[in-house]
């Protein structure tokens, strides 16, 4: 009876790879099999035997075909869930792939950027000294120095870069005053007012540029908040010492 349950099971194996394989549905194949079944015990109910030998031997046959789709049923999902498992972690792994291509070609691409646009940024300088009353050149200094910022803040989200910046002590109004004039135009744009009121002395020992890239993210908040609101639109910049810590507190009415 082992050897045959073991040749029962192998059947059932072999059919399961061959539907998984060839992405047969095995609705169709349960379908047939419990047909089969049906035809089996139509026909051993038309032999001579009595109820009472048929009785075990409908049994046995219920019990074969039963353990015989278990077999298939359980192997066919097993291999289409290993397929699924291998189909995923191909697409990952491709999505990793390209997205670490795409950082690449960025990261070079900026690279390659900055160059020429730090040598455009010195000649600026040069035309600013050379003619300071020339038309619109500090507004071209200011739009090229936004754009050097944006370029910076790129290259920091590798985490080379980040690895590679250093901590500096700066003067924390002179940050926000930056970025209040980074901001400018988004502070126009929704007919906000910002109010600061920032002890001079305060001065930190950080990474400048990752802290000012916060407070933007935290200001553009909140001017979208505030834009939502009747006018006056407030934006308040409190920061103050007490004992060894800085607090900065921003709100907006």
């Amino acid at each position: 009876m082992s050897t045959f349950i073991h040749q029962i099971k192998h059947l059932a194996y072999k059919i399961a790879k061959e539907r998984a394989e060839t992405n047969m549905n095995i609705g169709e194949f349960v379908y047939n099999t419990n047909l089969g079944r049906r035809l089996v015990v139509k026909y051993a109910l038309q032999s001579t035997l009595s109820m009472e030998e048929l009785r075990p031997l409908i049994d046995e046959i219920n019990l074969l075909f039963d353990q015989f789709l278990f077999y298939a049923v359980t192997k066919y999902a097993e291999l289409k869930e290993a397929e699924l498992r291998e189909k995923n972690l191909f697409i990952t792994q491709s999505h990793k792939d390209r997205l670490t291509l795409l950082g690449q070609m960025s990261s070079s691409f900026v690279h390659e950027f900055r160059n020429p646009l730090t040598a455009i940024m010195g000649f600026i300088q040069l035309l600013k000294f050379e003619h300071p009353h020339l038309p619109y050149i500090g507004i071209i200094d200011h739009e090229l120095q936004q754009l050097k910022f944006r370029i910076s803040q790129f290259l920091h989200a590798s985490r080379k870069e980040i690895i590679e910046s250093e901590k500096e002590t700066f003067s924390l109004l002179r940050l926000f005053e930056e970025i209040i004039e980074f901001l400018y135009a988004s502070i126009v744009d929704g007919d906000v007012e910002v109010s600061m009121d920032i002890d001079k002395s305060i001065h930190i020992f950080a990474y400048k540029d990752q802290l000012r890239q916060v407070f933007i993210n935290i200001l553009l908040n909140s001017i979208e908040a505030v834009k939502e609101k009747d006018k006056p639109r407030c934006i308040y910049i409190d920061a103050f010492r007490q004992n060894e810590s800085v607090y900065i507190k921003i709100t907006n009415k």
